[in-house]
């Protein structure tokens, strides 16, 4: 199956989920919180998303925390 990952072809088996498409750095600094996996209409996606043909993914900077309150 081809999904898309920041418009780039990604060919993978039927059954693997989003982690797949993304390389060991990208997983690292999703898992890590410094980036994001978003959907083509920007909704968040999770690292274990089911993927259909023709998913479009993209990797974002991730968000700050609204929990974590700003130091003075």
């Amino acid at each position: 199956m081809i999904v898309y990952l920041n418009d780039r072809r990604v060919l993978l088996h039927r059954g693997m989920k989003v982690k797949h498409a993304l390389s060991s750095d990208q997983l690292r600094e999703v898992r890590a919180g410094k980036k994001e996996v978003r959907d083509r209409k920007g909704n968040r996606v999770g690292l274990e998303g089911a993927l259909v043909e023709g998913t479009r993914l993209y990797i974002n900077r991730g968000e700050p925390d609204a929990n974590v309150a700003d130091s003075p």
